[in-house]
């Protein structure tokens, strides 16, 4: 399905909200695909992409049998941070409601804690009575 198929899909759907959400849609989707773009024609972009595409298909695809460099945390930070925002519009543009990465964010460190700590003092506790 082509993009403009998909954006007049989106579009049509949107008309059945009880608030006319035509336009957000349509926002939403064009923010998706600027923010892309961006990504794509940027320097930084443009670098963090092939890196991590590098280390899929040279490193990952190899089950890292030999040692190569590895994408720099900023640049896995840069693609985070532009799937974040491709994914919050796409949602918009899907649901008609917004998704907000941080709640998002919030509630995997929240559960992340909760699960962690105890889940490390259970190893250990196990290790040191083996």
């Amino acid at each position: 399905m082509a993009l403009v198929e998909i954006r007049a899909k989106l579009v049509d759907e949107a008309r059945s909200w009880q608030l006319d959400g035509t336009e957000l849609v349509d926002d939403s989707i064009k923010s998706s695909i600027t923010t892309l773009d961006q990504l794509k024609s940027s320097d930084e972009g443009k670098k963090a992409l092939e890196a991590l595409k590098d280390f899929r298909n040279k490193g990952l695809a190899h089950t890292l049998a030999k040692p190569m460099d590895a994408p720099r945390i900023e640049q896995l930070w840069l693609l985070r941070d532009a799937a974040t925002q491709i994914a919050s519009d796409a949602y918009l543009a899907i649901e008609g409601v917004p998704w907000e990465p941080k709640e998002f964010r919030e509630e995997r460190v929240r559960q992340g804690k909760a699960f962690w700590p105890p889940a490390i003092r259970a190893v250990i506790a196990a290790e040191s009575t083996a």
